[in-house]
């Protein structure tokens, strides 16, 4: 091990100068050892690049997976400008029916004569604001959940908890067909509200873990014994400790809702017609499929695109918030 530091100098970072000229020499007139030393110095900065590839990898998957969120979301909100047609117009019902890809059409039209890529766009901008906002929900109902079990404990704790495990053993498409068939009338806010309302149960055992552990943390302590009221512990102190699990979670939860919000829709319980959703695009393509095949791809690679980029940007940023997974 000498004889190897000897033949590195180590620079600024994860800079490594090797004596080139000494490495030479021991592999022409040195024994076995000191042979062995250098080959060792050689491969120094190989293993020590592979090394760092982990850590390249997470950062170029977290810059990747945000430019395509980013892009995903401006295609959303500019969706008025980029649409070139009324997503719910129909243009000509007559002549422009299941129209191919064209300079004026360049996604085609469907069944009946709309064009596909401004329900395309528009659809992204719908399926999105569901999500959000059905996220926001989840994340301020499960996140107050969570405090409260975790900082109260005891019987409270044991309760809320018991609750939340038999929400979770209900199988959740279930629950939300036949909610949504029930209240088909209730149009998007109800599905928004409902997708929400079924979704923040990860999120409470979330922030619940994170309560119980930062409760015994000394700056809590401290404050308990300065007498500060227990609300404002919980919201000045232990909540900004908690957020990170939270704003993966939400996240993640985007995806999950965008998905969720496109199997309704396809089953025909989800946005009403006729608002575009990449679910429904999908299933009017159905029985075109064998001739017009782009008319379930596209909306499908969007939806698995939006869904997959979601889910990295979630696990990168969780990558990035842990420091157990540093």
């Amino acid at each position: 091990m000498n004889r190897l530091r000897a033949l590195l100098i180590a620079g600024s970072g994860a800079l490594i100068w090797i004596r080139w000229q000494r490495i030479w020499d021991l592999l022409q007139a040195g024994d076995f050892s000191d042979r062995m030393a250098a080959l060792a110095a050689l491969a120094a900065p190989l293993v020590f690049a592979l090394g760092r590839l982990p850590d390249r990898w997470k950062r170029a998957r977290l810059d990747a997976s945000a430019w395509v969120v980013l892009a995903i979301l401006a295609a959303a909100l500019l969706a008025p400008v980029l649409a070139p047609y009324d997503p719910t117009a129909q243009l000509d019902l007559a002549n422009r029916r299941l129209l191919p890809p064209s300079p004026a059409h360049p996604l085609g039209t469907d069944l009946f004569s709309r064009d596909l890529l401004s329900r395309l766009l528009y659809g992204a901008r719908l399926s999105l604001w569901i999500a959000c906002f059905s996220v926001a929900i989840a994340v301020v109902v499960g996140t107050g959940v969570g405090l409260a079990a975790g900082y109260l404990g005891g019987t409270a704790d044991a309760l809320i908890m018991r609750l939340v495990d038999t929400a979770l053993a209900i199988p959740r498409i279930f629950l939300l067909l036949v909610v949504l068939t029930l209240w088909e009338q209730g149009g998007i806010m109800t599905m928004v509200l409902v997708l929400g309302l079924t979704s923040w149960f990860g999120t409470s055992r979330l922030v619940r873990a994170e309560v119980l552990s930062l409760k015994q943390r000394d700056f809590v302590t401290a404050a308990r014994a300065l007498g500060i009221a227990p609300i404002a512990i919980l919201l000045k102190h232990i909540l900004p400790n908690a957020l990170a699990p939270v704003i993966v979670t939400a996240t993640l939860g985007v995806g999950q809702i965008v998905l969720t919000e496109a199997a309704l829709s396809y089953l025909g319980v989800g946005v009403p017609p006729p608002h575009p959703s990449w679910g429904s695009m999908i299933a009017d393509a159905q029985p075109f499929l064998p001739t017009h095949p782009w008319m379930a791809i596209v909306p499908g690679l969007a939806l698995a695109g939006t869904v997959v980029a979601f889910s990295f940007f979630g696990e990168s940023l969780q990558a990035k918030l842990d420091p157990r997974r540093r």
